[in-house]
């Protein structure tokens, strides 16, 4: 896992963005926080994904992202997770907080998974990568 900047497509602008990325050749599948599908207007479908992470279940809904990196522009599968709010801010240090001690990871990012990975020659997944 590392982080990056890539390149998703805005339906609110009709136009690719910049926006900070996790690139997870462990996640089988993009991500998008709630959050930001919302601003971007990316819109989840009404079929939901029961997953189980650690103790708790996990509930998401497919989509579909264009993502674009370098000159190459995919369509891929992706979920839209929602990640409550009190995780998508920085702690204020005169607080006493126990979790979290800092923002969520996806607080302004997507995840990038294998799907999108996997449609990359070798060079471009080796700079995606390196990035």
């Amino acid at each position: 896992m590392t982080l990056g900047e890539i390149r998703i497509f805005a339906p609110v602008w009709n136009e690719f963005v910049d926006i900070d990325c996790v690139i997870d050749t462990g996640a089988d599948v993009c991500a998008v926080p709630a959050h930001l599908a919302a601003l971007l207007e990316i819109i989840a479908s009404d079929t939901i994904i029961h997953l189980w992470q650690v103790l708790d279940p996990v509930t998401l809904a497919e989509t579909r992202i264009r993502l674009e990196w370098e000159e190459i522009t995919r369509d891929v599968d992706a979920v839209v997770l929602d990640i409550p709010s009190e995780f998508r801010r920085w702690a204020n240090p005169a607080e006493h907080c126990t979790r979290p001690d800092e923002p969520h990871l996806l607080s302004d990012r997507i995840v990038v998974g294998e799907n999108f990975i996997s449609l990359l020659d070798d060079a471009s997944r080796h700079r995606l990568l390196e990035q």
